[in-house]
């Protein structure tokens, strides 16, 4: 799988409880999905989010990244833009979180 990673959706600074790490709109253009690893010591919630203007983000999903349970999954593109969001809706404070996202081409 040839894959491009994204240059404003990756995070390894634990969150503390109740607070999130929001991504940035990147565009798409050049790919047909993203990949998404995740892992963390604290349940959690995935937010992926594309838009066709950059602006407006209609089109979502979201996943639940179970405490220290890896997280891997593709997605197809759903708009021109993506960003993601990572929420700590654990109640407990993260001492660990990587979520890293790819641009791919094959989904």
């Amino acid at each position: 799988m040839k894959k491009q990673i994204t240059r404003h959706n990756n995070t390894i600074r634990p969150l503390t409880s109740g607070n999130s790490f929001r991504g940035n709109g990147e565009n798409t253009d050049d790919y047909q999905g993203v990949f998404i690893n995740c892992f963390a010591d604290q349940n959690c919630s995935l937010l992926l989010e594309w838009s066709n203007d950059g602006i407006h983000y209609y089109f979502s999903t979201t996943e639940n990244i179970i405490e220290s349970v890896p997280f891997t999954k593709s997605f197809q593109n759903r708009g021109q833009y993506f960003k993601l969001r990572v929420t700590n809706d654990s109640g407990n404070d993260m001492t660990v979180l990587s979520c890293s996202s790819y641009f791919i081409h094959d989904v």
